[in-house]
C-alpha cells in the first residue's frame, strides 16, 4: 500500500470516527427534550393531585377516627407549707382540675367501604361512603386508680372519639351506654384534640362493673380511611368493594386479601403491643396518641394531612388506589427512552455499514424526534384513553412514520419485513416491561443484552477500516463531474 493509499484510509477514518463522535453528541442532545418531557409529566401529576384533594376535600376529607375513650373530670386540692415572718408556718391550699382517661377493656371497630370514581376535568379519583360500627365494653374504674386527694366528677363522664375533621360524617346514632342511650355532640375540647364528638353524663354504675357501649356512624371520604382503634384489646375490621387497596399505617393487618371484586382486612391489637397506658390523665393519652413531646408540640394545630402522616402514630388505614396509575407507568416508561433512541439510530447505523446506504445527520435527527413525539402522544392520550390504549395508539403512529421514513429515505428495500418487525418488537418489549412490576428490571436487562448480541452478530465480520475506504470512495464519487 503507496502512502497515498495510506493518507486515504486515515483520512477516511477520520472522518467515520467524526460521524460517530457526532451521532453520540446528537444522542446526548436529543436527551435533553426527554428531561423536559418528564418536568412536563410530573406538572400534569401534581394537577391531577391538586384535582384529587379538591374532590377528597369537597366530600368530607381523608376520614380518621381515634378511640373510644371515657374521661372522668376531677378536682385536686393541694396544700403546700410556707413560712411567713408574721404568723410562722401556714398552710396553703390550691384546686386543679383536669380529665384522667379510661380505656376499653375491649373494642371492635367495623367498616364497610362503597367506593366510586367521582371526575374534575379529564381526572378522576376514588371517593366512598362508609359505614362504621363500634361496639365494646368498659370496666368502671375504681378510686385505686386516681391519685389521693383527687375528687372525682362522675356525673360529668363522656365517652369521646377524636375525629380531626367531622366534616364526612353523615349520619350518627346515639350511644347505647348499657341500658340507657346518649346522643352525641360535637367535642372541641383539649380532650379530642380539638375536633371530635361526645356522648356525655354517663352513669358509670360501681366501680368494677362492666358496661357494653356500641354506636354506628355513617361516614364520606376519600383517598383513604384510617382508624386507631383505642382500647387493652382492639380488633379492626375493614372491608369495601374497591379492586386495588393499599394498606398503611402502624402495622398490616393480620387477615387480608382483595380481588377484582373488593378487599378485607383485619386486625388486632393486643394492650402489649403498643406503648399506651390504660388509665392516666388525658394529656399522657394524647402524648402517646400523636407522639408528642412537650407544651409546645402539644399546642400546634391539628389538620388533615394528604398522607396523614403527622396524626395518630398508632393508626391502621386502607388508602384506595387509583386503578389507572398512568403517570406512575409513564415516569417509569421514560426511563427506557435512551433504548428508544438508541434502537432507531442502530438500525440506520447497520443500514449505512451493511448495506452501504448514506445516512446524513439530519435523518438520525428526524429519527429521534419521532421517538420524543411518542412520549408526547403516550402523555397526553393516557390522560383521556387510559395507558394502555394510549400506549397503543402512540406506539402504532411512531412504529409506522418510523418505518416509512426510514425505508424511504435510505431505499433499503431489503430490509422492508425487517425493520416494521424490529421497531414493533421494541414497543412490544417496553410494553410487558411496564406491566411487570416485580421482573421489570430482568425483562429490560434481558431486552437489552439481546439487542446488544443482535448488533454483534450482525457486524461481527464487518472491516471497518474497509467500510471508511468505501465511504470516502462513494463521497469522491459523488463530487466527480
Amino acid at each position: 500500500m503507496n502512502m497515498t493509499n495510506l493518507n486515504n484510509v486515515g483520512n477516511s477514518a477520520v472522518q467515520i470516527t467524526v460521524k460517530m463522535g457526532l451521532l453520540i453528541l446528537l444522542f446526548l442532545f436529543l436527551l435533553i427534550p426527554v428531561s423536559f418531557i418528564n418536568s412536563l409529566g410530573e406538572e400534569r401529576e401534581e394537577r391531577a393531585k391538586r384535582a384529587a384533594r379538591e374532590v377528597i376535600d369537597g366530600v368530607g376529607g381523608e376520614f380518621e377516627m381515634i378511640g373510644p375513650v371515657l374521661v372522668i373530670p376531677y378536682k385536686a386540692t393541694k396544700e403546700e407549707s410556707f413560712l411567713s415572718e408574721e404568723d410562722g408556718w401556714k398552710l396553703k391550699k390550691s384546686e386543679t382540675s383536669g380529665e384522667f382517661y379510661s380505656l376499653p377493656e375491649s373494642v371492635e371497630i367495623e367498616g364497610r367501604v362503597e367506593a366510586e370514581e367521582r371526575q374534575r376535568g379529564i381526572y378522576s379519583t376514588p371517593i366512598y361512603r362508609a359505614a362504621i360500627t363500634v361496639k365494646g365494653r368498659f370496666i368502671i374504674p375504681d378510686n385505686s386508680i386516681f391519685p389521693e386527694g383527687t375528687q372525682m366528677q362522675l356525673n360529668r363522664s363522656r365517652l369521646i372519639a377524636d375525629i380531626p375533621d367531622v366534616r364526612g360524617i353523615r349520619e350518627l346514632s346515639e350511644l347505647q351506654w348499657g341500658e340507657s342511650r346518649h346522643p352525641f355532640t360535637p367535642d372541641s375540647s383539649a380532650s379530642t384534640a380539638g375536633s371530635g364528638i361526645a356522648a356525655g353524663r354517663l352513669g358509670l354504675g360501681v366501680p368494677g362493673q362492666s358496661l357494653s357501649f356500641s354506636w354506628n356512624m355513617v361516614i364520606d371520604g376519600g383517598g383513604s380511611i384510617a382508624i386507631t382503634p383505642l382500647g387493652r384489646d382492639a380488633t379492626l375490621t375493614l372491608s369495601g368493594d374497591w379492586p386495588s387497596p393499599s394498606f398503611k399505617g402502624a402495622r398490616l393487618p393480620d387477615e387480608r386479601q382483595w380481588d377484582d371484586t373488593g378487599f378485607n382486612a383485619r386486625w388486632r391489637i393486643p394492650e402489649v403491643s403498643r406503648a399506651i397506658q390504660p388509665y392516666g390523665k388525658i394529656e399522657n393519652l394524647l402524648a402517646a396518641v400523636f407522639n408528642l413531646e412537650g407544651e409546645e408540640e402539644m399546642k400546634r394545630p391539628r389538620y388533615a394531612s394528604w398522607d396523614y402522616s403527622g396524626l395518630s402514630v398508632h393508626a391502621l388505614a386502607v388508602e384506595l388506589l387509583d386503578t389507572v396509575n398512568t403517570y406512575t407507568k409513564f415516569e417509569r416508561s421514560l426511563k427506557y427512552s435512551f433504548l428508544f433512541l438508541v434502537v432507531p439510530f442502530i438500525i440506520l447505523f447497520l443500514i449505512e455499514v451493511l448495506g452501504g446506504q448514506r445516512v446524513h445527520l439530519v435523518q438520525y435527527l428526524l429519527v429521534g424526534t419521532v421517538d420524543l413525539v411518542f412520549y408526547l402522544l403516550l402523555l397526553s392520550l393516557s390522560e383521556h384513553l387510559g395507558f394502555d390504549y394510549a400506549y397503543l395508539l402512540a406506539a402504532m403512529s411512531a412504529g409506522v412514520l418510523l418505518s416509512f421514513y426510514i425505508l424511504s429515505s435510505t431505499g433499503a428495500r431489503l430490509a422492508v419485513p425487517v425493520i416494521p418487525l424490529v421497531i414493533g418488537a421494541v414497543y412490544f418489549w417496553l410494553w410487558v416491561t411496564l406491566r411487570s412490576k416485580d421482573y421489570a428490571l430482568l425483562i429490560g436487562s434481558i431486552g437489552l443484552f439481546f439487542i446488544l448480541a443482535i448488533v454483534m452478530i450482525l457486524t461481527r465480520k464487518v472491516d471497518y477500516w474497509r467500510y471508511a475506504s468505501q465511504f470516502k470512495t462513494v463521497e469522491n464519487d459523488e463530487s466527480d463531474p
